[in-house]
């Protein structure tokens, strides 16, 4: 046997010894699999005169993991590594390119094989190092997010929800609801563990959550899998339970380390799902029942997108986004200011891009790895007016990789490739100019700014943006975040005149009633910006209701039998 042959044999060997924990359950938990599947694929690339260029590699890392992820399609983390992988070794394989102009695509890094290798390999040893210290990362951030004397509900015995609760303990007193999560009971571990690091804990049953919600300031959630279309997989209860945080309008937080999350789309919500032994759910000494029915004990919940406020993940440093700010979320173009790399540019998102120029510089903490070896760079296009953070995520990923992008292949297919001159500003710029004229964008009240002369007349020599664009010139203006639209949220209110004249037409209000204004001015208050989304007839009377509900001058706010107490004291949970 050869060397070649011994070293596909050992790696054979290793797959299918990773394959069986899976298969037998022996390596369960998105942690423990995306740290296994980590060392097998380094492992893979490692192994001498096992492929000789870039393609290869990529063939054999899909083809190692296809296995894996066949043997247990529960966990998702094994193919979102898989998928990390694999565009680690093409960015590597890019940026090698780049630097050496003699070699050319037929050779496809054949030369630079030694350089691919330890470049993947020293990428990987970064992301293993992020995975195994992510859920310390998110609870370096608690103290954003909890504040004294809240009340808190969770469930289960998630590491992460552990670690963000016990880090804000240090500096602040709070209270937390449990479920038991029968019948794991992993919840009444977690209760067992929070009571021993002094925090004040409190375990009510799975029936009880619905009753006592409206008591809770937040639910904290933790999740096995982050799908594509935002939806969670998690231990089961979690979604009556945010199905009952929203009913009484509480936030509900998910804890979501990066690894978490897939690119699958859940188009059969039950193949996401996974039978424990029913043993625990109906006991076998119940010898009679047990031949006339079927017992389920169902592992995870599906939770749909629409009942999760916010997404809390280890790379997420500033505060997020309220849901009426989210347009503010934006992609841009960053263009590298070295001489020789003029061309050399990057794609991205934040909701603050003042802050991430700052992160990619160095100035502060934070920037992405891609552009710590080019500084200092410019940001010459934002993209913004997105309805949401993960339409920006979606519209950012597109952006970045055309080639792969679905909305692309019945517009321009084959068009652009993952070829290295793809990657320049002038392609980024074609890309752009031809995303926003397709139907899953040109929907939306987009505006571009542009700060780059050169690139204001790059852009202005392609196709015209849809009439209900915006196009400006000029310097990146200061977007506000959480805490400034907070502030200003307190002045405003703090400045209202409680007098009995209307806040818009100054005229005479009954001072006995409990509004602001005069309902028949509230309509001033919607914006007619053709470039912003109008609201539908019947869509208004909430939009009063929930802008009154913040206490913004010039709306009812006697809500009457439409509210709630619970309701009403719910307002103050973002204060």
């Amino acid at each position: 046997m050869d060397k070649r042959s011994a070293n596909e044999a050992k790696i054979d060997r290793t797959v299918e010894q990773l394959t069986n924990k899976l298969r037998r359950r022996l390596v369960t938990g998105s942690f423990a699999c995306a740290v296994e599947t980590a060392k097998l694929l380094s492992l893979v690339i490692r192994m001498p005169s096992h492929w000789t260029t870039a393609k290869e590699l990529q063939t054999l890392v899909k083809d190692k993991g296809r296995t894996l992820i066949e043997a247990q399609p529960i966990e998702l983390a094994v193919g979102s590594i898989v998928n990390k992988v694999v565009s680690l070794i093409g960015e590597e394989s890019e940026l090698i390119t780049s630097q050496n102009e003699s070699c050319n695509e037929e050779m496809d890094l054949l030369v630079q094989r030694d350089l691919l290798r330890n470049n993947v390999v020293q990428s990987m040893k970064e992301m293993l190092d992020d995975i195994q210290t992510a859920s310390q990362s998110i609870a370096n951030g608690a103290l954003e997010h909890i504040h004294s004397d809240e009340i808190f509900m969770t469930l289960g015995r998630s590491p992460a929800v552990e670690g963000f609760l016990k880090e804000a303990a240090k500096l602040r007193k709070f209270k937390v609801m449990v479920a038991e999560t029968s019948p794991s009971y992993g919840g009444q571990e977690l209760a067992l563990s929070l009571s021993k690091a002094g925090i004040d804990t409190t375990v009510i049953t799975d029936a009880s959550v619905f009753a006592v919600m409206s008591r809770v300031n937040k639910v904290i959630l933790g999740t096995h899998a982050v799908l594509a279309n935002g939806g969670l997989v998690a231990i089961s209860g979690s979604q009556v339970m945010a199905a009952a945080a929203k009913h009484y309008s509480t936030p509900v937080v998910v804890l979501a380390e990066l690894y978490k999350m897939s690119a699958v789309y859940p188009f059969d919500v039950d193949a996401f799902n996974l039978g424990a032994n029913p043993d625990a759910v109906f006991g076998f000494e119940d010898g009679y029942m047990i031949d006339h029915i079927d017992a389920i004990n169902p592992t995870y919940d599906f939770v749909v997108p629409d009942l999760i406020s916010l997404f809390i993940t280890n790379e997420l440093s500033e505060s997020p986004i309220p849901s009426d700010c989210q347009n503010m979320y934006a992609c841009y173009l960053l263009k590298c200011l070295q001489p020789g790399k003029e061309t050399k540019c990057y794609v991205g998102s934040t909701p603050d891009p003042i802050r991430r120029l700052r992160q990619h510089n160095g100035e502060i903490q934070g920037g992405a790895k891609k552009t710590s070896k080019a500084r200092p760079w410019r940001m010459v296009v934002v993209v913004h007016g997105f309805p949401n953070k993960i339409a920006a995520l979606q519209f950012e990923w597109a952006w970045q990789k055309p080639h792969q992008s679905r909305h692309f292949q019945t517009y321009a297919p084959n068009t652009y490739s993952n070829s290295y001159k793809h990657q320049q500003l002038a392609s980024k710029l074609n890309v752009l100019a031809d995303m926003v004229h397709l139907d899953q964008w040109t929907r939306w009240p987009l505006a571009v700014h542009i700060t780059d002369q050169q690139v204001w007349d790059m852009f202005n020599c392609l196709p015209k943006l849809p009439s209900h664009f915006c196009l400006s010139f000029g310097e990146v203006g200061k977007e506000p975040c959480r805490r400034d639209l907070d502030k200003d949220l307190e002045l405003k209110y703090e400045s209202v005149n409680h007098s009995s004249e209307c806040s818009l037409c100054a005229d005479y209000v009954d001072p006995t009633a409990a509004q602001w204004s005069h309902m028949s001015n509230a309509s001033q208050l919607i914006s007619y910006d053709p470039r912003q989304p109008q609201p539908q007839p019947n869509q208004i009377s909430f939009l009063l209701l929930e802008n009154a509900r913040h206490g913004e001058p010039g709306y009812v706010v006697d809500l009457g039998e439409d509210v709630t107490q619970d309701e009403e004291d719910d307002s103050d949970l973002d204060s």
